[in-house]
């Protein structure tokens, strides 16, 4: 009978309103200590009464409470002048997007089970030594330094040392008599 009568509070607290059971919403609340919903049901119950301990009772639902603005909204004298018309609006707002979001889930989970997707996954290519042998050999020519050109003609490779300092003195042209000297030197040991 106690469960039924607390079932009934919480889902329509404007029962509240009519001779509430004070007592069994406080025997409730010192057996589960952590129920908000009967800290809020006891604090509008006492309100009704006008009780000495409406304030203590206030309180202690604002700290337990998930919303304070429902809360409030349950506390105002407007709630206990509207009664049932006041709750069946919340009601209705409440469980109304919960309704929408609930369809709406349950069409994606039924599109997904329709269309059964599955992720496919890209073979890694094989690898392959002659090819990364040959891309190790290929030069990137747009990368030039005075340091590799140096290094090119300290190996010998006068030609390509002398094609490097071409392109410096065409990026650098305050410095091309400099490097007009150095490819002039690198011809004549070519014609050595």
């Amino acid at each position: 009978m106690q469960d039924e009568q607390i079932i009934d509070y919480i889902s329509d607290p404007s029962l509240l309103l009519f001779k509430p059971d004070i007592e069994l919403l406080k025997g409730i609340k010192d057996k589960y200590p952590y129920f908000q919903s009967i800290h809020l049901l006891l604090a509008i119950a006492v309100n009704q009464t006008e009780s000495v301990f409406s304030n203590k009772n206030l309180r202690e639902a604002a700290i337990y409470a998930g919303s304070r603005s429902r809360m409030h909204y349950f506390y105002t004298p407007d709630f206990s002048q509207k009664g049932k018309d006041v709750v069946g609006a919340i009601k209705q707002r409440s469980k109304s997007p919960e309704k929408r979001i609930r369809k709406k889930s349950d069409d994606i989970i039924d599109r997904f089970i329709k269309t059964k997707p599955s992720v496919q996954r890209s073979k890694a290519d094989f690898y392959d030594p002659v090819e990364k042998a040959s891309k190790s050999i290929e030069e990137d020519e747009s990368f030039v330094t005075e340091t590799l050109a140096r290094i090119y003609s300290m190996q010998g490779r006068y030609s390509k040392s002398i094609k490097i300092y071409q392109k410096l003195s065409l990026i650098n042209p305050e410095k091309s008599d400099y490097f007009a000297l150095l490819i002039k030197h690198l011809e004549d040991k070519i014609n050595e």
